[in-house]
């Protein structure tokens, strides 16, 4: 999906989920280093990059999590019945699969990684809040150093998308 289809859908599941009392995470990846792959070994491999990296996140999820890419480098998956300790062994799954994939047009010795920040969706809380705080744990996750996960503490802990923990 795209950023507009993945919005429409999550607010499908947000609602749900405040009937029924399930939780609901939000995991987002941006890839590392993007631009010195578009730089290095052309765009039309930084293409690549993102089908292939795509492709490994659609094979990831279950038919009950909702994909996207929302924007440039940058991907969300919704999943809904999943706490916060489940959804941050998710994305470090897939943090550590990112490594291990190959792109045609890219030197297998440089690898390909990922950051991910994780949020578990509060109780009131809009689509647009919870992106945002888990986007927060992703750019903590990458002014950790990258290819790491980071994830949002709860907004009632007082922090409200501010600190994220390092695992």
């Amino acid at each position: 999906l795209n950023r507009a289809g993945f919005e429409s859908r999550a607010q499908t599941v947000l609602r749900e989920a405040a009937a029924t009392g399930v939780p609901v995470s939000l995991v987002i990846a941006d890839l590392d280093h993007f631009k010195s792959i578009n730089d290095t070994f052309g765009h039309a491999a930084g293409d690549r990059v993102i089908t292939t990296f795509a492709g490994f996140m659609r094979s990831a999820i279950s038919e009950h999590h909702i994909a996207a890419r929302i924007g440039g480098e940058e991907f969300a998956v919704l999943l809904p019945d999943t706490n916060l300790v489940a959804a941050r062994l998710f994305a470090e799954d897939a943090r550590t699969a990112c490594s291990s994939l190959t792109v045609d047009g890219i030197s297998e010795h440089r690898r390909l990684t990922a950051s991910f920040g994780v949020a578990q969706l509060a109780a009131g809380e809009s689509i647009d809040e919870l992106l945002a705080r888990a986007d927060k744990a992703l750019y903590t996750a990458k002014n950790s150093g990258r290819d790491c996960v980071r994830i949002a503490l709860r907004p009632e802990a007082g922090r409200a998308g501010g600190a994220a923990v390092r695992p």
